[in-house]
């Protein structure tokens, strides 16, 4: 199989722990959900992954980091920092950041060094399965990948695939004929031996990732990334306002 081929998953049964192995949206006091009901339980430690917000800067796009921002406001940023907690601030009138952090879709940048930090753990051949949410707008899915096996939770039906783990960097975006392509993650990718899980709900502009703690530990001490320790039973913070 080519590094980057993506095939359809004709079964159900890889993503089955899933089902098994997480929590119940809106289960926690005052209707919050859980870190595990977004990314499974039984990980030995969880982070979480905060997407970059963009700068426009002589016609770029530069990343910017949460925790600059946070320290433009004199704000603490924390494991439960919600991206309006900063995005009230006057840091978006500064110049600090003029485009809000990708919703739903994890920065292929990120996506990469992710690659890189998970690869050693895994035990499989390095084969992953990626499940893609079949709602986004404007996506035909079952034209790109015919006969794909789905993955339902609670208000959400994802497209079950197969790869190697450096398919994690593919677009999974498939428009119709004449609309336009966009970098879209999957939202839930793991490997055969299931050693860790990593999960992109399409409403969040964060990802959670579980694994060994010695795999959490490095990623959240590479520079490359910024994440935060969390842990399964923490609350979700709230998404975006709007979505």
């Amino acid at each position: 199989m080519s590094e980057m081929m993506v095939l359809a998953q004709d079964s159900g049964e890889a993503a089955e722990w899933i089902l098994e192995r997480r929590l119940e949206y809106w289960s926690l006091p005052g209707q919050r959900t859980p870190v595990c009901g977004v990314v499974p339980t039984e990980f030995e430690s969880y982070c979480r992954l905060l997407h970059p917000a963009l700068r426009v800067s002589n016609g770029h796009a530069v990343g910017v980091r949460w925790e600059n921002i946070a320290r433009e406001l004199g704000v603490e940023l924390q494991g439960g920092t919600a991206w309006e907690d900063l995005a009230s601030g006057d840091a978006a009138f500064s110049g600090l950041w003029h485009q809000a952090p990708r919703i739903g879709s994890l920065p292929k940048e990120e996506v990469t060094v992710l690659v890189d930090l998970l690869r050693p753990p895994t035990g499989t051949g390095e084969e992953c399965t990626f499940a893609v949410w079949e709602g986004y707008g404007g996506s035909d899915l079952d034209r790109q990948w015919p006969g794909a096996a789905r993955l339902r939770l609670p208000g959400r039906t994802y497209v079950l695939l197969k790869g190697a783990i450096e398919a994690a960097t593919v677009s999974y975006d498939v428009p119709e004929p004449g609309l336009p392509t966009f970098d879209q993650s999957a939202n839930i990718w793991w490997p055969g031996d299931v050693a860790w899980c990593v999960a992109t709900d399409i409403d969040l502009c964060w990802t959670y990732v579980g694994a060994s703690r010695q795999c959490i530990d490095q990623i959240i001490a590479d520079p490359r990334l910024e994440a935060l320790q969390v842990h399964g039973n923490d609350p979700v913070p709230d998404p975006p306002i709007g979505r």
